[in-house]
């Protein structure tokens, strides 16, 4: 029988992230805003991705509002978003929606 190192487990996250913004009272959810990166794939359960979530004010000014954002999990047993970094918990695919 094969034991498998727990920091080898793959805990295989595909992401694919989703609108609507819905953050702080300084923001409305019609605001053109973007996420870099726009997909997420983590392999391993050591793995973390960092969103960063922009928007562009009407003056055409870009802003980061990454700490403003409310980021859920559509399944969160399969990851966490904690401060805007992606945590694997699973394998498995699910979206994040900003």
């Amino acid at each position: 029988m094969k034991t498998r190192h727990p920091l080898r487990r793959a805990a295989a996250i595909a992401l694919s992230l989703a609108a609507p913004l819905c953050a702080g009272a300084a923001l409305t959810p019609d605001q053109p805003f973007d996420v870099f990166p726009t997909d997420v794939n983590l392999k391993f359960m050591r793995d973390k991705q960092t969103l960063v979530v922009r928007v562009t004010e009407p003056s055409g000014v870009h802003r980061d509002v990454t700490t403003e954002a409310k980021f859920s999990v559509v399944d969160p047993s399969k990851a966490r978003v904690d401060k805007g970094v992606v945590l694997p918990l699973a394998d498995g695919e699910t979206k994040v929606k900003i």
